[in-house]
């Protein structure tokens, strides 16, 4: 007998996502295009959920620590291949004014915000009392319904016996 079933493990992480992870996202101000919180998706597997997006998330949530070889070559040389190739595209599709090389030279030296000065990271979210708390109420109900239709079923069966 499955007391809880993939399908409502995977929803309750559905759940998860959207009212906590989600909204901590959204009050850091991450949502810019929107397309990296439609990149989150939720799947399980036996006794545990798994959540992803773009690769990059990593970035916007925990943020990204400064290069490690600081000396002048390889700074120039990261500088030169992100400006370029990405944050060059960022700063014009967000219609931003700014050097894209002088952002990712800020990048490269200090880190990110998100890194320098942390706010609440996504494990502590799901740590949380709050969520735990949530997480543990809707497996109760999940379970109370299965065992509550496994032991109807079972009545009936004996009945017909």
């Amino acid at each position: 007998m499955e007391f809880i079933t993939q399908s409502e493990i995977e929803q309750i992480g559905q759940e998860v996502l959207e009212k906590f992870i989600i909204p901590s996202y959204e009050a850091k101000g991450h949502n810019a295009s929107g397309e990296l919180k439609n990149s989150f998706r939720v799947r399980s597997e036996p006794g545990k959920v798994i959540f992803s997006g773009f690769d990059y998330a990593q970035y916007l949530i925990i943020g990204r620590r400064p290069n490690k070889d600081q000396s002048p070559e390889a700074i120039n040389n990261w500088v030169r291949w992100y400006g370029a190739n990405v944050f060059s595209s960022w700063v014009s599709s967000k219609g931003l004014s700014l050097n894209p090389f002088a952002v990712a030279y800020k990048i490269a030296r200090e880190g990110t915000k998100q890194f320098r000065e942390p706010t609440e990271d996504f494990m502590a979210i799901l740590g949380s009392q709050q969520v735990m708390d949530y997480v543990r109420d809707r497996i109760g109900q999940s379970m109370k319904v299965n065992i509550a239709n496994t032991l109807r079923d079972q009545l009936r069966s004996l009945r017909q016996w």
